[in-house]
C-alpha cells in the first residue's frame, strides 16, 4: 500500500470511529432512539445554561440530560486492508450497544 492510500486509509478509519470528534463512549437518546453518538464539547443543559467542556460533565448528569454510555462491539478485521464504520446503534436499557462493520478499502 503507497503512503498516500495507507493516509487516506487511516483517515476513513478514524472519522468513522470519532464521531463528532469525540471518542463514542455516549449516544444522546431521544424517545427510545439514538439521536447523536459521541459528546460534543460544548451543548446547552435541560434547563437552559450553555456549557463549555460538555464532554466532561459527570456520567450522573450525562444521564439526567439524556446521554446513555455505549458499549462497542467490533469484529475482527485487518487493518492492513480494511476500517470499521459503525453498523447499528441500539438502545438496551440503561446503555448503547455500538457495532461495527470491516469495510475494505477501494482500490
Amino acid at each position: 500500500m503507497t503512503p498516500a492510500k495507507r493516509l487516506i486509509a487511516l483517515v476513513r478509519k478514524y472519522q468513522n470511529l470519532i464521531p463528532n470528534g469525540n471518542f463514542t463512549k455516549y449516544a444522546k437518546v431521544e424517545n427510545g432512539q439514538v439521536v447523536q453518538l459521541g459528546l460534543p464539547t460544548s451543548g446547552v443543559l435541560n434547563d437552559g445554561r450553555t456549557v463549555s467542556n460538555y464532554h466532561l460533565l459527570p456520567p450522573d448528569i450525562l444521564t439526567v440530560e439524556g446521554w446513555l454510555p455505549c458499549e462497542e462491539v467490533k469484529p475482527e478485521y485487518d487493518e492492513a486492508t480494511q476500517y470499521l464504520v459503525i453498523d447499528t446503534a441500539v438502545v438496551q436499557g440503561d446503555k448503547v450497544i455500538v457495532t461495527y462493520k470491516a469495510v475494505d478499502f477501494e482500490g
